[in-house]
């Protein structure tokens, strides 16, 4: 697992990122081309990953998911955009250095909303925190940057062009988020009034701490408890589709990556595994078990 004062500075990095970066970012092309207008409320739409060191982290990722970089640059900051084919998958953007220099990343996830000001302040009256207060960012809507009541970031948006329509994630893209907290039970209220998202029993696990939230009649997101002894702090991960697990998780060990769970099977036929990138991002893999056997 990662070291105290090495989560220390990832937690520094998206604090002083969202401070100090957004603000300047250049302009990035809308969440949706053509436009539609069309929103998903509490459906997690886009991920950014706030990192020290770009060019590092765009180098393990293409390789570990083939995904193509683009980097617009504008007034001395830059953003890139990584897609998958020509879909784009996700941002990189340059964070400030960490209070001792440490090499730090971390993804942070954008929950679509349609009323952002009012998501915003539902946080703050469930004990969550406005990290970055919401803000217009040009050609692609409203954007901010939370905290729940245990500390987990998280971000909301309202896209000026649409969200993505519902799908089922091809490889390489990503296929599902899921909290990692304390007392699952003691956040559900924040979520709740933030997304809209109801909660039901996870079928999937034997712990009576797992939870499936949904909106709109589909399953956006996971819920699960941290190990009691687990050092951890609470935090939201994204998984990418692979076809297989293993395979990709020895990826990206060999790319300088670690895994932090191995793959295991999960009763619904997935198999999934919990990997830190190189300068400490959690990502998650995930497959169908069937595409997995096949390989």
């Amino acid at each position: 697992m990662p070291t105290k004062r090495h989560l220390a500075a990832v937690l520094s990095l998206a604090v002083l990122t969202a401070a100090t970066v957004l603000p300047a970012a250049p302009t990035i092309p809308p969440l949706v081309d053509p436009p539609t207008k069309h929103l998903v409320p509490g459906r997690f739409v886009w991920g950014d990953l706030f990192t020290t060191d770009p060019a590092a982290s765009i180098q393990f990722y293409a390789g570990l998911f083939g995904w193509t970089p683009r980097t617009i640059e504008s007034e001395g900051t830059a953003y890139t955009l990584l897609s998958q084919g020509t879909v784009p998958v996700c941002g990189i953007v340059k964070g400030p250095a960490t209070p001792d220099n440490a090499p730090a990343a971390r993804w942070i996830g954008y929950i679509s909303v349609k009323d952002i000001d009012k998501a915003a302040k539902a946080a703050v009256a469930k004990k969550g925190r406005i990290v970055i207060a919401p803000r217009q960012v040009p050609d692609r809507g409203l954007h901010a940057i939370l905290a729940d009541n245990e500390g987990a970031l998280f971000g909301l948006m309202t896209s000026s062009s649409g969200d993505p329509a519902d799908h089922l994630a091809e490889p390489n893209q990503w296929m599902w988020i899921s909290l990692f907290a304390r007392e699952p039970r003691n956040v559900l209220p924040l979520y709740r009034a933030v997304a809209g998202w109801q909660e039901h029993d996870d079928y999937r696990t034997a712990n009576p701490d797992d939870y499936v939230l949904s909106a709109g009649g589909y399953a956006r997101a996971g819920m699960s408890k941290i190990q009691a002894d687990s050092k951890a702090p609470p935090s939201w991960v994204g998984f990418v589709r692979v076809t297989n697990v293993k395979e990709a998780t020895q990826r990206a060990v060999d790319l300088g990556g670690r895994a932090i769970a191995d793959a295991r099977t999960i009763t619904s036929g997935n198999e999934l595994s919990i990997i830190s990138d190189p300068l400490g991002a959690t990502f998650g893999l995930a497959a169908f078990l069937e595409e997995s056997e096949a390989k």
